[in-house]
């Protein structure tokens, strides 16, 4: 069973894992601390909600506000989505010169 997004959500995915140091405090398993406001993800799926204004690929590299970031798990699967309108910018990818 796949999940496609509906409205303007987009399904990412972290690049990176957080820092992994031991704390004292006892945090929840999916605790990310927000270093920065702004996260770098890829986007998981070329499924995009039905009112996206942009194609996007799968793939492709975003950087989003992090605090807005959405996540949910269905049959031991985690989700990330981020509404469209979050993400702030992404990373061309130079065409291929196919002139050789």
């Amino acid at each position: 069973m796949d999940f496609i997004p509906l409205g303007r959500n987009i399904i990412i995915e972290f690049l990176g894992q957080a820092d992994e140091t031991p704390s004292p405090i006892l945090l929840p398993s999916d605790y990310r601390p927000a270093d920065t406001p702004y996260e770098v993800v890829r986007v998981a799926s070329a499924e995009c909600g039905n009112k996206c204004e942009m194609e996007w690929n799968e793939g492709d590299i975003a950087v989003v506000e992090a605090h807005m970031i959405r996540q949910f798990a269905h049959n031991d699967i985690v989700y990330q989505l981020i509404a469209e309108n979050h993400v702030i910018g992404w990373f061309s990818v130079p065409e291929e010169d196919t002139d050789e």
